[in-house]
């Protein structure tokens, strides 16, 4: 009997090039899942970690400026005469040597003189305080003279000691009242209170009355006005020119 013929099944052969072209595939799909991955893992909230605190916003110019507070009379206030906003002595001061000023001045005030106000501690000894100032100011006062030169070294005093204790490391100056050569014994007695009072509590004393910055400007010229009194926007040019003067001579 003739034998039957067997069919025989025949398998392909493995094709080198097309298995190394689906590994080559299937990495390629690998890497860019990968990426795809990272992008993902990017976008996908962080899980919850506690933040480290965020830098301080630095301020433009502001490490450049000195916090400086200024108490005093209508010297440093201004009035109608002259002095108001830019042309006041303490805004060109300012500006010229990078001040960053806190003006408590209130016109008509002393140490011991209240004015409509107070004297100096009771009214803008807070304020001055407040702004947290590296110097200190002090300006005036003429409103004093022809008050007891004792009680204006005592009042002095309490107020150069409490803003030393206040505000420790702060330089305080001290700038006494300015009048002309020939002003009389009373204003002299209180320059000399205020001097004494600020040398004691380790202040800088400026004295204006000694350095004659308006001698001859009560004569009618153009640095104090027609009270006789109040300098001009001329006269408190001068006045910060000469302030400086004697700030960069004491080395403040």
């Amino acid at each position: 009997m003739p034998r039957r013929s067997r069919s025989r099944r025949t398998l392909p052969r493995p094709d080198l090039r097309s298995g190394l072209l689906t590994w080559l595939v299937a990495a390629a799909v690998a890497v860019v899942a990968a990426v795809m991955g990272v992008a993902v893992s990017r976008d996908a909230p962080a899980p919850a970690v506690a933040p480290f605190p965020a830098p301080p916003t630095e301020v433009v110019g502001a490490t450049d400026s000195i916090p400086v507070a200024v108490i005093g009379d209508s010297i440093s206030a201004g009035t109608p005469y002259g002095g108001r906003g830019v042309t006041n002595w303490t805004a060109l001061v300012e500006t010229a040597e990078h001040w960053l000023v806190t003006n408590t001045a209130i016109g008509g005030t002393g140490y011991v003189n209240a004015g409509s106000a107070a004297p100096f501690q009771a009214a803008q000894l807070e304020r001055a305080v407040a702004a947290r100032p590296r110097l200190v100011v002090v300006e005036g006062s003429r409103n004093d003279i022809g008050l007891p030169p004792e009680h204006v070294r005592n009042a002095a005093d309490r107020l150069y000691r409490e803003l030393t204790a206040r505000l420790p490391g702060t330089r305080i100056v001290v700038v006494g009242p300015f009048w002309n050569a020939g002003t009389s014994t009373k204003a002299f007695a209180v320059r000399d209170a205020l001097a004494s009072a600020a040398r004691d509590a380790g202040a800088t004393f400026v004295d204006p009355m000694a350095e004659n910055w308006f001698t001859g400007a009560y004569d009618g010229g153009p640095l104090i006005a027609a009270d006789g009194v109040h300098p001009t926007d001329a006269g408190h040019a001068l006045y910060a020119r000469r302030l400086q003067a004697a700030l960069d001579r004491l080395g403040v």
